[in-house]
């Protein structure tokens, strides 16, 4: 098998222009029921404002800030851009899945390692997923009872629970489809074991 290399994952950039043309037609959707005078078209359109609105800038924003890549393969691990590098070897499984949007899903054997490597302060992203934990627990039928979500092994926990999975990864960021891109993460994943990284 060859030497694992490090591989820098960058995004398509049509499939960043198709998201950006989906949040710029939600947002004037948004804008539209805001004219409508109804109280539900109101209301409905400040939340699709609020929302692909938010997550636009936000998605802007970090990108000029940390670049367009989101992660790196290496011979040990997955490194995060957000922050936190995932060891090979305790990456369980890899597979697409639709949780409901469909993503590249991965399952750990162990959150120990990650969470260790994490930097004080918590990752890049856990200002947006603090603020969106709430919703997606709305969207989830009955994950609100008892779920308080106070850390990344919070919501790694939650994350496992309801959707059978630790991390999941938008195709939309990926360089390849999704099924393509959980044969290179088996890839790295077998050339670990084989090289005996973490042994």
């Amino acid at each position: 098998m060859p030497a694992l290399e490090r591989h820098v994952v960058r995004p398509k950039a049509h499939k960043l222009a198709v998201g950006v043309l989906g949040s710029v037609a939600f947002v004037a959707l948004g804008g539209w029921l805001l004219t409508l005078g109804s109280v539900v078209g109101f209301v409905i359109g400040l939340l699709s404002i609020a929302f692909f609105g938010g997550a636009g800038l936000y998605t802007a924003v970090v990108s000029v800030r940390q670049g367009l890549a989101k992660m790196t393969l290496t011979p040990g691990g997955i490194e995060l851009a957000s922050g936190g590098t995932v060891p090979w070897q305790d990456v369980e499984a890899v597979a697409v899945v639709k949780a409901p949007t469909t993503v590249v899903a991965i399952r750990l054997r162990t959150y120990d390692r990650y969470l260790a490597s994490l930097p004080a302060g918590g990752t890049r992203a856990d200002g947006l997923a603090r603020v969106l934990a709430p919703v997606a627990q709305l969207l989830v039928r009955g994950s609100t009872r008892g779920a308080r979500l106070r850390d990344r092994h919070d919501e790694l926990r939650w994350t496992r629970e309801n959707y059978g999975f630790d991390l999941g990864f938008s195709p939309a960021w990926l360089d390849r489809p999704a099924a393509e891109f959980v044969q290179l993460l088996e890839h790295y994943r077998r050339g670990a074991a084989a090289d005996g990284v973490g042994r």
